[in-house]
């Protein structure tokens, strides 16, 4: 994990008010949100399994993350490499490795990473990155 210094740090929006321009330039809401607090995501490089994130945290200061009315605010941006099995998972269950493959990759698409938190190479480049894009929601937030 790399920490990214950025002036969104601190800074607030409602939910509603990021939803569609986060979209627009890349960013998603993580899957693994609750609702006081959660991600936005942005991958920085993709190459096979492989991929290079850019995440927002944010706290929900009032209301609920999925409602259009919650304020939000932002913590302090960082980059994590993550590294998936490109392959079928060596401890899959026994009845699942008995169906057709297309069936199987359904059950098994949710393997342990390999790596979560995958060393990440280039690091001043990454978190220039990371600032540009960073810098291209700051108009969204207050």
């Amino acid at each position: 994990m790399i920490p990214v210094p950025s002036e969104i740090q601190g800074k607030e929006a409602t939910f509603g008010e990021i939803r569609e321009p986060f979209i627009e330039h890349g960013f998603i809401l993580g899957g693994n949100w609750e609702y006081e607090h959660g991600y936005f995501d942005a991958a920085l490089e993709r190459d096979g399994g492989e991929t290079i994130y850019l995440r927002l945290p944010v706290e929900v200061i009032e209301g609920a993350l999925d409602d259009s009315g919650a304020r939000l605010k932002f913590q302090q941006p960082f980059i994590v490499r993550h590294v998936v099995h490109t392959q079928l998972a060596s401890d899959s269950i026994p009845l699942v490795d008995q169906l057709p493959f297309q069936m199987n990759t359904l059950v098994n698409q949710f393997q342990t990473p390999e790596a979560v938190d995958g060393e990440i190479h280039r690091v001043d480049q990454r978190v220039q990155e990371a600032q540009a894009a960073i810098a291209k929601l700051m108009r969204y937030v207050r």
